[in-house]
């Protein structure tokens, strides 16, 4: 992302995302200091469009590394990361799904959907992190995965790029539709859905609904050339942070602006 090509507004590149990950690192070990109680486990979702990909011919020739060497690189430095966490948290849990962005065909599967560099790179993360037992990493092959939080809260990631919305940052009727559908699936098969957690849309957003809770995450990029020209802006850099309490549920809700 061009800071002279967004007016000033952001800027984007790999040194930049590796700062972004060390702000938030930062963030989540002030999070750890601050509270009255110690947090034991903390709960990873990586919710997919890790990587830019190549389904754009102007990402394709604008995007910093090659398709495949930045998943590489990306691996290994999600595996840094994590590893540092270690350090503020006894126990780390990490869950990926795909995204949409760094697929390997030009239009969208249903099928064998972890075709997906998202996916690569995860494995990679997961190699790198093999010999810490105090993380754990699940990859799954599906497009929504169901993770239990405290042995009782239930929470169905997904990416979010299969809902269709014209309302960017707030695209809440399409999203709300989705998690009713997803919530009658999993409540016939008696694996009840507490909270839905999506990426996809760039904008951070806490919603309760007839479904349940939906925890829309944000994007360590922020706006760029794209959003600029075609909706006039888009949202900072921020990622949420959800306080889960094991009798209670849900019971922060936390913005971290990177």
């Amino acid at each position: 992302v061009s800071r002279e090509e967004t007016g000033g507004i952001n800027e984007y590149n790999w040194e930049i995302m590796t700062q972004r990950m060390s702000k938030l690192a930062s963030s989540l070990s002030s999070y750890q200091e601050h509270r009255p109680y110690p947090i034991e486990r903390l709960h990873v979702f990586m919710l997919g469009d890790m990587l830019s990909g190549n389904i754009h011919e102007e990402l394709e020739a604008t995007n910093e590394f090659p398709l495949a060497e930045a998943t590489v690189q990306l691996g290994f430095d999600l595996g840094e990361w994590t590893n540092s966490l270690t350090e503020m948290f006894p126990f780390i849990d990490i869950a990926g799904i795909v995204g949409n962005h760094p697929r390997s065909h030009k239009k969208p599967w249903a099928k064998q959907g972890y075709d997906n560099a998202d996916w690569t790179a995860y494995h990679i993360m997961a190699q790198a992190l093999k010999h810490n037992d105090r993380v754990t990493v699940d990859i799954p092959k599906a497009s929504q995965h169901r993770v239990t939080v405290a042995d009782r809260w239930n929470f169905l990631l997904f990416h979010g790029d299969g809902i269709r919305s014209t309302m960017p940052g707030a695209p809440w009727g399409g999203v709300s539709r989705r998690a009713q559908a997803l919530d009658a699936q999993y409540n016939a098969l008696s694996k009840p859905i507490d909270i839905f957690c999506l990426g996809h849309f760039h904008a951070a957003n806490w919603v309760r609904t007839n479904a349940g809770r939906i925890a829309m995450n944000g994007a360590v990029k922020g706006v760029d050339e794209y959003t600029m020209k075609a909706f006039g802006g888009g949202v900072p850099p921020e990622q949420m942070l959800l306080t889960i309490h094991p009798e209670h549920g849900p019971t922060d809700c936390s913005i971290i602006q990177l």
